[in-house]
C-alpha cells in the first residue's frame, strides 16, 4: 500500500467516524412545535366536525317531514277528506319513526292545514329537540323548519 492510499483510507475512515458521531432526528423543541400546531388545528376543526352530525340528523328529519307532507297532500288529492288523510298516514308515521332518530306525530289538524312534528329520541344531542312541518292540503304549499328547535319552542312554520 502506498503512502497516498494510506492517507486516503485514513481520511475516509475519519469522515465515516465523523458522520456516525452526528445524531440525526428531531429536537424536543421541534416536536413540541408540531404538537402545538396539531392541537390548534384540532381545536379549530373538531367543533365544526361534531356539529356536522347534528346537521345531518336535522336534514334527516327535514327530508322525512317533507315526504310525509307530500304523502298527505297526495292522499288528500285522492279523496278530498281531511280525516281520511290522518288515518291513512298512521302507517307512514310508524315507519318513519322506527327507522330514524326522531318520533313523528301529527298534531291537531285545523281546517285543511296538516301538521307534522318530529321530536329527537335516541341521541343526547337531539333528544327533545323539535322540527315542524305543515302543508295546506287545499293549496299544496308546504313549510318545514330549517333547524332543530328547543323542546319548549313553539312551531316556527306558518302554513297559509
Amino acid at each position: 500500500m502506498t503512502r497516498t492510499q494510506a492517507k486516503l483510507f485514513q481520511t475516509l475512515a475519519y469522515r465515516r467516524q465523523k458522520l456516525r458521531g452526528k445524531s440525526s432526528g428531531f429536537t424536543l423543541v421541534e416536536l413540541m412545535i408540531v404538537v402545538v400546531i396539531v392541537g390548534i388545528l384540532s381545536a379549530v376543526a373538531l367543533p365544526n366536525f361534531l356539529s356536522q352530525t347534528d346537521k345531518a340528523k336535522a336534514t334527516e328529519a327535514t327530508s322525512k317531514i317533507s315526504a310525509l307532507l307530500k304523502e298527505a297532500y297526495a292522499e288528500y288529492q285522492f279523496d278530498g277528506v281531511v280525516a281520511d288523510v290522518t288515518t291513512a298516514m298512521e302507517g307512514s308515521k310508524v315507519t318513519a319513526s322506527a327507522t330514524g332518530n326522531f318520533d313523528y306525530t301529527y298534531p291537531a289538524v285545523s281546517g285543511t292545514i296538516f301538521n307534522v312534528k318530529a321530536e329527537g329520541k335516541n341521541d343526547e344531542a337531539i333528544k327533545g329537540k323539535l322540527m315542524y312541518g305543515c302543508i295546506d292540503l287545499a293549496k299544496g304549499d308546504p313549510d318545514i323548519s330549517t333547524r332543530l328547535l328547543a323542546a319548549d319552542t313553539a312551531s316556527d312554520v306558518k302554513c297559509k
